[in-house]
């Protein structure tokens, strides 16, 4: 098996498994916990997405470094002097997050969330313990950023499965034995970010081959990609500001239930990226080698195979979940009234993944050139617009106010941001990648998603529901793949041995 192939393999197991452990994990949660608790823990997630601005670009860079520096011309001690330069940092950074939360929860407590449930001093302490669990979750992240740029992307979702699997499981277990109470859930999450961070720092070290103490901090390693670094730091506080926004706005205006569910929707609405994501990690460290060998025409050729495959993925599942929104959240929660509440939410979000999710191939090509500076300023402009829609749809129509002020963002700001792109790394690619990336699997995906809905019957049963449903994306992707012969090819080669990548 080619390395290209069993990285594919193994980052579409492992973010199957992410996406798959999610739907199992979160019923329950509610069932345990209730849905405002629930909000909680969506306020948790945003609290660790937020505060990955701290990560100042670091991890971006260790993969991209990391997978520069695998060519044989480079000495190995230089891998080993940047990982532990990286690590010194990192452990800074780490101690830093976990003061800070601490330091600030009574405040969060007491003037941020709207909570009439929970009491004061366990909200408090709650929100330490998430300090906590964030600040050793950050480091695993960087050392597992490091693994990818070594092309070990089976060690790398081996650890992350495993991780999952002892957390969510365990969880459930923790909260059915022990208590059901949010206590018991965060002291989990706690111990199991713990072992993460232990695993994750062993294998790198052991990737590496070379013992810690035979590594040196070097700030030469910061002086030489502290530019690359410091325009990926700046994408991450673009990037924290649109996906957390909309959730720090809700966490502050709405209640902690409104915006357990709009974690909820959000939760559907991440399917798209994760389905896509397997690809462009297995893809990028050879982007990243085919632009420093400067060997442009093999880049186009894998650029526009590999963004195909990936429409060819997220397209027709993005758009059966929007169109099949409300359904779905009854067959994965049970209840009517949820899915009625977040139908709508559910299908704005989704679209926006998959505006969002189609710039991914292109979007991993400009980093491999090292250039953020585009990425930068249409980030910059995203913000401009959504800021004000958020703080004026939110108040007026609550969580489907945000979810469509995230929608109208990427409307506006994705069709630019593709021109420029191509107009400065892809030199005359954008016609043929916008009719066999975008145009023919809408042109084919949308009719026959939209005939199953019209003719799908009132079934009461959750599993008949999704069967249903699973039956009219797998007719709307097997006419996608036999359209043409261009899309025939590329799923032939990609199912029987995926040469193509190689």
């Amino acid at each position: 098996m080619s390395k290209a192939r069993s990285n594919i393999s193994a980052n579409y197991i492992g973010q199957i498994w992410s996406a798959v452990s999610v739907f199992i994990f979160v019923p329950f949660y509610l069932e345990f916990l209730g849905t405002e608790i629930y909000g909680l823990i969506g306020f948790y997630i945003t609290l660790m997405g937020v505060l990955a601005f701290a990560d100042a670009g670091l991890t971006a860079s260790l993969t991209r470094d990391m997978a520069r520096l695998s060519s044989d011309e480079y000495d190995q001690s230089e891998r080993g002097n940047l990982l532990k330069t990286y690590e010194v940092i990192y452990f800074g950074i780490a101690s830093f997050i976990a003061i800070l939360i601490y330091l600030t929860a009574p405040y969060i407590a007491s003037h941020w969330l709207k909570t009439d449930d929970i009491p004061l001093e366990q909200l408090i302490l709650l929100i330490k313990i998430m300090g906590v669990a964030i600040a050793l979750q950050l480091p695993a992240n960087l050392f597992l950023g490091g693994i990818l740029g070594l092309q070990k992307q089976v060690l790398a979702n081996s650890l992350q499965i495993s991780w999952s699997v002892f957390r969510g499981a365990g969880a459930i277990a923790m909260l059915y034995w022990v208590a059901p109470t949010i206590e018991v859930f965060f002291y989990w999450q706690l111990l199991s970010n713990l072992f993460y961070f232990i695993a994750t720092r062993h294998c790198i070290w052991k990737s590496v081959n070379l013992a810690k103490l035979q590594c040196k901090f070097d700030r030469y390693v910061i002086l030489g990609s502290w530019k690359y670094a410091s325009g990926m730091f700046g994408m991450t506080l673009i990037s924290i500001a649109l996906l957390q926004l909309d959730k720090i706005i809700i966490s502050n205006l709405l209640s902690l239930e409104l915006l357990g569910l709009y974690t909820l929707s959000g939760t559907i609405a991440s399917v798209p990226g994760v389905l896509g994501r397997p690809i462009t990690r297995a893809i990028f460290p050879k982007f990243t080698l085919l632009v420093a060998e400067n060997k442009l025409e093999e880049l186009y050729s894998l650029y526009h195979k590999s963004s195909e495959i990936v429409s060819l993925v997220i397209i027709p599942v993005a758009l059966t979940g929007a169109l099949f929104a409300s359904k779905l959240m009854f067959i994965w929660v049970g209840s009517a009234e949820i899915a009625s509440i977040t139908a709508n939410v559910t299908a704005l979000l989704i679209l926006g993944a998959l505006l969002q999710s189609l710039t991914a191939v292109p979007f991993h090509v400009a980093l491999a050139f090292g250039n953020v500076s585009l990425n930068l300023r249409i980030g910059l402009l995203s913000i401009v617009i959504i800021t004000p829609l958020l703080f004026l749809l939110i108040p007026n129509f609550g969580i489907e106010g945000a979810a469509f002020a995230w929608f109208i963002m990427n409307i506006l700001i994705i069709p630019p941001y593709i021109y420029f792109l191509h107009r400065r790394f892809l030199k005359h690619q954008i016609k043929k990648w916008l009719w066999n990336s975008i145009f023919k699997p809408l042109f084919v995906s949308f009719p026959i998603l939209i005939l199953g809905l019209f003719l799908m019957p009132e079934i009461k049963s959750q599993l008949l529901s999704f069967l249903y449903i699973s039956g009219v994306w797998l007719i709307t992707i097997s006419c996608l793949v036999y359209s043409t012969s261009t899309a025939r090819k590329i799923a032939s080669t990609y199912l029987k041995n995926w040469k193509y990548l190689c």
